[in-house]
């Protein structure tokens, strides 16, 4: 009787203690990957590069007025492509976030202004505003974004 109420003992602690690695392994990756909104942040893409749900809205919205203006847009977009944060985006960088954002058929040598290989945050506004995206997605033409605007920009992207 003794060997069969130890057995069971032995099992009892042994699933709460899985039951309990489990729920705190959870509540780990659930603090790291979600912002203040319990929105997923990152995911890991086949090349093993981290990628965005796209959800940057808040962290754009430099003045917390709950719209973004040009500047925070254009401003968001750069930093968010610019992989490396060394302010300056390599034509890998700006390719892939062409690609990433469906914004497929600009030409790198019109947006390197300096011909120096890189863009700054100045050569990266004016290729951007020359592309016409924020006006885009700004369709109510108020000059700034709300959030539903964002939303539907970010969901009616080509390459989603």
């Amino acid at each position: 009787m003794k060997t069969k109420h130890n057995k069971l003992m032995t099992l009892t602690a042994s699933g709460l203690s899985l039951f309990l690695m489990l729920g705190l392994t959870s509540c780990a990756d659930n603090d790291s990957d979600t912002d203040d909104n319990g929105m997923e942040n990152t995911e890991m893409t086949e090349d093993n590069t981290v990628t965005t749900n796209g959800n940057y809205f808040a962290d754009w919205d430099a003045n917390t007025d709950g719209y973004l203006d040009a500047d925070e847009y254009s401003g968001g977009n750069f930093r968010s492509w610019d992989t490396n944060a060394d302010n300056k985006l390599d034509e890998n960088e700006w390719n892939t976030g062409a690609r990433n954002n469906g914004y497929e058929g600009q030409s790198w040598a019109d947006w390197d202004i300096d011909r120096d290989g890189f863009l700054n945050d100045g050569e990266y506004r004016t290729g951007y505003n020359n592309a016409g995206w924020y006006n885009a997605w700004d369709t109510d033409g108020d000059s700034r974004l709300s959030q539903e605007e964002y939303d539907t920009g970010m969901a009616n992207r080509p390459n989603q």
